[in-house]
């Protein structure tokens, strides 16, 4: 099974908007689709797709906290000077800032028969779901504000995806914006990316560092231009920049309103034919399928 990931640097580019349209695409050409909403700490794709799906699988995500016995902790206050995230205070555990590294539990001079002051549990943190939608089957998840782990999380996004689509032949992933953990785990494992730009003063930006977080990752990678016509000087930092740096780009979906009707109605846009950014993405997606299958 050959993936197809779509990403940006940051978020409001279109990724969902081009991917959801391309699943509706892949769809039309073929009975069963895989897709996967990697952008598990804001996940949307759901909202496109949520009509008459059935839930295959279900999972909790959980996570390593610590916890302070108050009957057992001599505030001594080395978990205070050891835990580098500063979730530790006075005794107290901040479970935002607490990742789970167990280093407060290593250093605990007090322990009981059963544990010691400071110990660590699982807590639930969100949920994984892989469910049957009409267009076919769809992994995703959905972690609880401040939960973190999300790089682990979407490695299990990515798993669930491959144990329930065996025949497949293509898969579309939504990403998560950014260039932290969760892009590194998103592009880990993928046959092509394709960039998002979008015409904007950190446009250049976002493209100068998310184009470099996958080609550190050794992953190959195309680009579209979205929004196009609103601002034709950032359009051109753009194509002379890929040009520089040798990104193909393999189309320029120009602005159109019915972009948005079609989000408000939670539709694909390529369900409006009449619409000339459905158009363009049409054209994308050809392109893209066909850069895609080119690939060895």
């Amino acid at each position: 099974m050959k993936q197809l990931l779509i990403l940006s640097g940051k978020g409001g580019t279109g990724k969902t908007t081009i991917a959801s349209s391309f699943i509706a695409l892949l769809h039309a050409q073929q009975n069963e689709v895989c897709f996967a909403d990697c952008d598990v700490d804001v996940p949307n794709l759901h909202l496109i797709f949520s009509e008459k799906q059935t839930f295959l699988s279900e999972e909790a995500v959980f996570r390593r906290r610590a916890v302070i016995d108050q009957q057992l902790c001599t505030h001594c206050g080395l978990c205070d000077r050891y835990c580098r995230f500063g979730a530790m205070k006075n005794g107290v555990i901040n479970s935002y800032l607490c990742q789970g590294c167990g280093v407060c539990e290593l250093v605990c001079p007090v322990c009981s028969q059963e544990h010691k002051a400071v110990y660590m549990v699982d807590i639930c943190s969100g949920n994984y779901r892989v469910s049957a939608t009409p267009c076919g089957t769809f992994s995703t998840a959905q972690l609880r504000p401040g939960a973190g782990a999300t790089g682990k999380t979407i490695n299990t996004v990515k798993e669930n995806l491959r144990r329930f689509c065996t025949d497949t032949p293509v898969a579309i992933i939504d990403g998560s914006p950014g260039i932290g953990c969760p892009i590194i785990s998103s592009v880990a494992g993928v046959d092509l990316v394709l960039l998002v730009l979008e015409p904007s003063c950190s446009g250049l930006s976002d493209l100068e560092r998310i184009l470099k977080t996958v080609r550190q990752l050794k992953v190959p990678a195309v680009g579209c231009i979205n929004r196009v016509g609103i601002a034709p000087a950032f359009e051109q930092q753009l194509r002379d920049y890929c040009a520089e740096q040798q990104l193909p780009i393999l189309g320029e979906i120009p602005f159109d309103p019915l972009v948005i009707r079609a989000i408000n109605h939670s539709r694909p846009v390529v369900d409006y034919p009449q619409s000339p950014a459905a158009k363009q993405i049409a054209l994308l997606y050809e392109r893209a399928m066909e850069y895609l299958q080119d690939l060895q």
